[in-house]
């Protein structure tokens, strides 16, 4: 298990050949205060209190915070346990086995989506570490046939 500081989860995703193209679209100024890339990762979203899971995946991702699509209404302010799942061969790690981001995340926007009924959430990360997969039941998503 590894530690990671400030952006370095960005520098870890950036080495994997697959998908970078920013969140954001030519003619839409970006506001975050990092980029994002539009990466489909599968990430379990675990609620505190009752620990229910929602199992669901990125739409795009930064070293502050992520964004998916669940049909679980999550409410603003939330905080959650997550665990983001970066797949073997694109984790720039080298290795054959998935990798997880275990992190707590705080739900920053709910946003409906139109005409569904998914929710867009958009989630703060806090406090995250690396570990190898450990041994789950296999992903359920909620949300969008990947």
């Amino acid at each position: 298990m590894s530690h990671l500081k400030d952006c370095e989860l960005v520098d870890l995703v950036e080495e994997d050949s697959l998908v970078l193209t920013t969140a954001a679209s030519a003619d839409t100024p970006e506001r975050r205060r990092r980029p994002r890339v539009r990466l489909f990762y599968p990430v379990r979203l675990f609620r505190l209190g009752d620990g229910s899971r929602i199992d669901t995946r990125t739409e795009d991702i930064s070293c502050e915070g992520f964004f998916c699509i669940t049909r679980t209404r999550l409410l603003p302010n939330e905080q959650l346990e997550c665990e983001l799942v970066i797949p073997a061969g694109h984790n720039g790690a080298g290795s054959d086995e998935p990798i997880v981001l275990s992190c707590r995340a705080e739900v920053v926007r709910v946003e409906r989506q139109e005409e569904s009924l998914f929710f867009g959430v958009g989630c703060r990360l806090a406090d995250y570490t690396i570990e190898h997969e450990r041994s789950q039941a296999p992903l359920a998503f909620d949300a969008l046939a990947v």
